[in-house]
């Protein structure tokens, strides 16, 4: 401490940029070494097991939000590369399908999934008003020739149909037959009125074999509603040639004139 000939003057400003720049230098690889990225990757399917290219795949981590999107190649793979650990919530959208949604998450290894998805929900939205009669577009006659003819055109696309690897060819059904509800006397005389919803299933043959009701303003309404929806009659619906089965939501509002 008493040499006189040690240098006690304070650091230059570019000796402590200097020093800074070293302690950053071997600050970074040890911040590197703590942090370490993994894949999420895997395939999408249809419900017949067949590859879907170009479907929308969104990765979005549940803490901070990030999100990380593209989409599946020819294929139907996708791979997100240099994802942290954490909970993600992942989700698959192709038109024509219904949206997939799923939590991965991502620690101490790579991720893989097989991602299918299922043919998404027709919507019917009907009014009905106090008053009305319940009616079919078409005659009994008229109602039985398209009937046939939309099965034989079916079926004709069923046996000509040449189905590969990649799926995702969806033929929308066509409705056949189209039976209006009727407004019951007893709500209608006590002007009660609402939306009646209801979740259906359309079948292979394209008859409605399930009408679940979710929500009525009353007892009378429901049935009315579900009575006429099971007599709808639809062409059927085919993915990559095969007939399948679809779900409906069916939104019915009864309404009383003023």
């Amino acid at each position: 401490m008493l040499d006189q000939h040690t240098n006690r003057r304070p650091l230059t400003r570019r000796i402590r940029y200097a020093t800074v720049a070293a302690v950053l230098l071997m600050t970074i690889p040890i911040a590197a070494a703590q942090t370490t990225f993994f894949t999420v990757s895997g395939s999408v399917l249809d419900a017949t097991n067949r590859l879907l290219p170009e479907t929308t795949l969104v990765l979005t981590n549940a803490a901070s939000r990030a999100k990380y999107e593209l989409h599946s190649d020819g294929t139907g793979h996708f791979a997100f590369v240099g994802v942290p650990s954490g909970e993600y919530r992942l989700e698959a959208s192709r038109p024509g399908f219904a949206t997939l949604s799923d939590t991965v998450m991502v620690a101490g290894r790579n991720v893989d999934r097989t991602l299918q998805l299922q043919v998404g929900s027709l919507e019917e939205t009907i009014m009905v008003r106090a008053g009305a009669e319940a009616k079919r577009t078409m005659s009994a006659a008229e109602l039985d020739e398209l009937r046939d003819r939309y099965r034989r055109k079916r079926q004709q696309e069923i046996d000509t149909c040449t189905s590969g690897a990649v799926g995702g060819h969806i033929l929308q059904p066509a409705k056949l037959t189209d039976v209006r509800p009727v407004y019951p006397p007893e709500s209608r005389d006590a002007r009660v009125a609402g939306l009646v919803i209801i979740d259906a299933v359309i079948g292979t043959d394209g008859n409605v074999r399930e009408a679940r009701p979710l929500s009525a303003p009353d007892r009378a309404l429901e049935q009315a509603a579900v009575d006429a929806v099971k007599q709808w009659q639809f062409s059927s619906t085919l993915l990559n040639c095969m007939p399948v089965e679809v779900p409906m939501r069916v939104t019915i509002r009864f309404a009383i004139e003023p």
